[in-house]
């Protein structure tokens, strides 16, 4: 990895050993410099938060602002803080909420889980991997940065988790179906596409803008349940996750039924936290560029 891997290892270390309290004054620091000097990524989170909710107040919208640049700075933080963090603060600090999944994995049974950018996803990766009694498999974007990518692979898959790169099709499937306990299969399902083949268009916060379809595809591929997961800050180093089980037999839907349920459900869980949402993602960045015919525009299904 060469000497910046070393480097960077031994700084991610040496924040680790921080208690919270004294990560959290580091974060504050940051904060102050993202959003007030180099006003990071301010115009574009503001002009999402104004396509998102339209009805709201500049004042309220540039509230809502400074609560997602400070979560988007305490989850750095407590992600690297996962390094020297022993599980049994974790569990005081993550509430498992089963909700509707009651006591799955029944008969052996696997599920997708869907997800979207919700601070506290980092938490779940590291949590359910040990926690529940599935073997938790996330599938993700390697970073170019190939330290950083590897620290963050080691941090992630600390307590059992698997990570699959999404750029590896050739063991998407096998990787949700070849392990000796039943797998949570998730998917960060809010990605935005860089190509408009195998998406569908939904109004998202009352604008039209294309989904991938992977996750629906994935389930109509395995027949596996589907589970909808939303994360909610409760406080600094805190959160709840809640699952819900939106379809047991993804077979017996019509096309795009679960990736539309998942978009309105996303959309609810964001109008409940809003400033526990990533808005510096170019969400609606192809909003303008629908038109009839894209909605044609799904190719053969690549699983």
């Amino acid at each position: 990895m060469g000497l910046t891997y070393y480097f960077q290892k031994a700084f991610m270390n040496l924040l680790a050993s921080l208690p919270f309290a004294a990560l959290y004054k580091v974060s504050d620091v940051l904060f102050y410099f993202l959003f007030h000097v180099f006003k990071y990524r301010r115009q574009l989170v503001m002009s999402n938060l104004e396509n998102a909710f339209p009805d709201k107040s500049e004042k309220e919208r540039e509230t809502i602002a400074k609560e997602f640049y400070q979560n988007l700075c305490d989850s750095i933080f407590e992600t690297v803080k996962q390094e020297r963090l022993p599980f049994e603060e974790m569990e005081e600090r993550l509430v498992y909420n089963k909700g509707s999944i009651g006591d799955y994995p029944l008969e052996n049974k696997s599920v997708i889980l869907a997800m979207g950018h919700q601070f506290g996803w980092e938490w779940g990766i590291w949590y359910f991997g040990k926690k529940t009694g599935f073997t938790f498999v996330a599938y993700y974007k390697p970073l170019n940065n190939k330290g950083m990518d590897k620290i963050l692979y080691d941090i992630r898959t600390r307590h059992g988790a698997v990570l699959c790169s999404v750029y590896d099709k050739n063991n998407i499937l096998r990787n949700a179906t070849s392990f000796e306990k039943p797998t949570m299969a998730a998917f960060v399902a809010d990605q935005n596409p860089n190509k408009f083949k195998n998406t569908k268009w939904f109004d998202f916060f009352g604008r039209k803008v294309p989904f991938q379809l992977g996750l629906e595809q994935f389930a109509m591929k395995t027949g596996l349940p589907v589970v909808f997961l939303e994360s909610k800050r409760l406080g600094r180093g805190r959160f709840t996750n809640r699952f819900t089980m939106a379809f047991e037999d993804p077979r017996d839907t019509k096309p795009g039924e679960i990736t539309e349920a998942y978009v309105r459900f996303l959309e609810k869980s964001i109008q409940e936290q809003p400033g526990n949402y990533v808005w510096s993602h170019n969400r609606w960045k192809h909003a303008g560029k629908f038109n009839e015919e894209m909605m044609n525009g799904i190719e053969e299904n690549p699983l």
